[in-house]
């Protein structure tokens, strides 16, 4: 197409002439063509555009929307490139062929239930929904990038012809993101977006998974009393206390194995007999009560790992916090400190430590990182917790499940910040079913306590949640607080 000045017509070609018909010579072929009836005509005005690609439907002529589409791509940005619009055309011929199939699946279905991309009678026969779920199943490459497009398009019959649908067609939402500013302080920007687009790429509703970075899956209330059942039977006590604070603090696996010592305790006792270590408990132990809260800055500049390196504070419960500090000065943490590497002092050191001194988990900043790297050696990204984690579901899991004649559930470290995102949601469904607070004010709170950006990925969340419709009472969390009692029990060191 080497001018789009003028008029377009739309027309399909035959070689027989009608009343009414243009007639229109090829004279590369030497043949005429004569037009049918019912010519549409659209006036445009746009600049040259060389390799305008068509849209096609089965029978080889133009697909009049998709090509009006086209051109409204051009004249709305006159620099589109061909590449661009050409992936705009190739997606759209390809929902053209999933439209084509299913009016010829359902072409003895009466008129007003067979399939039409011009009408949506209910939200599940949305042609671009059912395209999307088309693509998903298929497994088909940049399947993200085709739901845009096909948006796209949708967004143009609706805002520029002015065609309307039965039902809402993209559900753009406005949502909430939270900025941080270089000062330290933080502001909510509104934000829109195409929550149907998005419809498959953080499907929660066919598998029991919540994409939260990556695919995590919370444990059911009734998993995770086993679980914790199970988990205090292991005698890998780095796993015990690095679940524990993962599972209430809803921190990742590389946070928990790169705090230090420093973000527990004032000092470490110059010796470890009876009468040195009473009187350092009176100033590092002691104090501490069991509903207190400690808050540890993690994130960039603190020694600490977070994704991203993101700055922000996380909450040790009181019980837990001394069930850490007598960890620290057990006989089996003191061996493991006296072979390690040194950090830049004593209170530099890692309060996880494998049984040959090494970290778990590297931290960015671990002073020793560089050398180890230059002898070889693969920096440590957890992978040693990850086992363990592997042998804690075969062997105290899995016979924990057949003690309670459960079915055998798989877990993994990563799995325990979902469950305590989900678990902060059901203990605070009564606050919201009562009236006395909203769900966006619990998924605020919600988003700082996992440190999201965008607080469209908390409300998965409290989607996965609706979607599994579990009304728990609040009796059903008694067993948090066994928790309490099992930690005392097994940190007399």
């Amino acid at each position: 197409m080497e001018s789009l000045f003028g008029t377009i017509l739309f027309y399909t070609p035959t070689l027989k002439s009608t009343l009414n018909s243009s007639i229109i010579y090829n004279e590369e072929t030497q043949l005429t063509y004569y037009s049918l009836e019912n010519i549409d005509q659209y006036n445009i005005e746009i600049p040259i555009y060389y390799n305008f690609p068509f849209v096609l439907n089965k029978d080889g002529s133009l697909w009049e929307d998709a090509t009006l589409f086209l051109l409204w791509k051009i004249k709305d940005n006159p620099n589109l490139s061909e590449e661009r619009l050409r992936q705009f055309s190739d997606t759209l011929q390809s929902f053209k062929k999933f439209c084509e199939i299913m009016e010829e699946k359902e072409i003895n279905e009466p008129e007003n239930r067979r399939f039409n991309y011009l009408r949506a009678p209910i939200k599940s026969r949305r042609p671009n929904v059912m395209f999307g779920k088309y693509l998903y199943e298929n497994k088909a490459k940049q399947w993200g990038e085709k739901m845009k497009k096909v948006s796209a398009f949708y967004k143009y019959l609706i805002d520029i012809r002015g065609i309307k649908f039965d039902v809402d067609m993209l559900e753009i939402v406005t949502s909430q993101m939270i900025i941080n500013t270089s000062s330290g302080n933080s502001f909510i920007k509104k934000i829109s977006y195409n929550k149907v687009d998005s419809t498959f790429k953080n499907l929660n509703d066919n598998d029991d998974y919540i994409r939260d970075g990556e695919k995590m899956r919370p444990m059911s209330m009734d998993e995770q009393k086993i679980f914790e059942a199970a988990i205090f039977e292991s005698k890998n006590e780095e796993l015990v206390l690095g679940v524990m604070i993962a599972i209430t603090s809803m921190i990742r696996k590389q946070t928990v194995y790169t705090l230090r010592l420093k973000n527990f305790i004032k000092s470490l006792p110059i010796n470890y007999n009876k009468y040195t270590i009473e009187h350092w408990k009176k100033e590092n132990l002691y104090p501490i009560t069991n509903n207190s809260l400690l808050e540890i800055n993690v994130g960039n500049g603190t020694g600490v790992d977070t994704k991203m390196g993101k700055r922000y504070k996380i909450k040790i419960e009181g019980w837990l916090h001394k069930a850490i500090v007598e960890y620290i000065i057990s006989e089996r943490a003191v061996l493991r400190r006296f072979i390690a590497l040194s950090q830049k002092n004593e209170l530099e050191q890692y309060v996880f430590l494998s049984r040959d001194g090494n970290p778990y988990y590297h931290a960015t900043d671990d002073i020793n990182l560089k050398e180890w790297k230059r002898l070889g050696n693969k920096e440590k990204k957890g992978n040693s917790i990850d086992q363990a984690m592997k042998r804690f579901r075969d062997e105290e899991l899995t016979s924990q499940c057949k003690k309670t004649k459960s079915d055998i559930f798989p877990v993994r470290f990563h799995d325990l910040r979902a469950t305590a995102g989900m678990r902060y949601l059901d203990r605070n469904e009564s606050r919201v079913d009562g009236k006395r607070i909203k769900w966006g004010t619990i998924l605020r709170e919600l988003a700082k306590l996992m440190a999201h950006d965008n607080i469209s990925t908390t409300q998965r969340y409290l989607d996965f949640k609706q979607l599994i419709e579990e009304t728990l009472p609040q009796l059903q969390f008694d067993f948090e607080k066994d928790r309490m009692e099992k930690i005392i029990e097994r940190t007399n060191y």
